[in-house]
C-alpha cells in the first residue's frame, strides 16, 4: 500500500513537471525546426547525378552519405536546378545525355 502511494505521487509529480515544461515552451514561442540539410553535400550529389556515370550507391559512398539521401535529393522539387546543370554540362560536351531522358 505504501509503495502504491509513493508510485502515485511520483507519477503525479512527473505529469506536473511535463505540463510545466510544455507551458514554458509555448510561452517562449519555441518551435522545433529539425536538422538542416547539408547544402554542400546536396550540391555535390546533384553534380554527380548530372554526370550520369555513377550508381546511386557509388555517389553515396563518394559523398559520404546514405543512399536514401541520394534518392531524396534526386526526387526533390529542385528539378529545374538539376536540369539546368545537366544542360550546361551537355553544352560543354562533358556528358552525352539528352535532357528529355531525365
Amino acid at each position: 500500500m505504501l509503495i502504491d502511494l509513493l508510485a502515485t505521487m511520483a507519477r503525479l509529480d512527473n505529469e506536473k513537471r511535463i505540463e510545466r515544461i510544455k507551458q514554458g515552451l509555448e510561452r517562449s514561442g519555441y518551435k522545433p525546426s529539425g536538422k538542416k540539410p547539408n547544402e554542400a553535400k546536396h550540391k555535390r550529389i546533384k553534380e554527380l547525378l548530372a554526370t550520369n556515370t555513377m550508381t546511386k550507391q557509388e555517389i553515396a559512398k563518394a559523398v559520404g552519405c546514405g543512399v536514401a539521401t541520394v534518392y531524396r535529393v534526386m526526387n526533390q522539387g529542385e528539378d529545374a536546378e538539376l536540369n539546368q546543370l545537366v544542360e550546361s554540362r551537355a553544352q560543354q560536351g562533358r556528358i552525352r545525355v539528352a535532357i528529355e531522358d531525365l
